[in-house]
């Protein structure tokens, strides 16, 4: 199965519960055949410019993709 999980931040830059328990849990499906990724925050900025970027990367043995907002 395809499984996507968002969540607000993730390790290394963010610590709290709700991060490590989202990377526990996606690297359990992943041993469970599953696969996932994860789509979380890296950064909101108030600069001027409108936007989003992100980049790829693996963490812990699981893809993420983190985005940034230019608000």
């Amino acid at each position: 199965m395809n499984i996507l999980m968002a969540v607000h931040h993730l390790p290394p830059h963010y610590s709290g519960g709700a991060e490590w328990r989202t990377i526990r849990t996606a690297v359990a499906l992943q041993q469970r055949g599953h696969r996932v990724r994860v789509v979380a925050i890296e950064s909101i900025r108030g600069e001027p410019g409108e936007g989003v970027t992100w980049f790829d990367e693996v963490y812990e043995g699981v893809q993420v993709r983190r985005l940034s907002f230019n608000m």
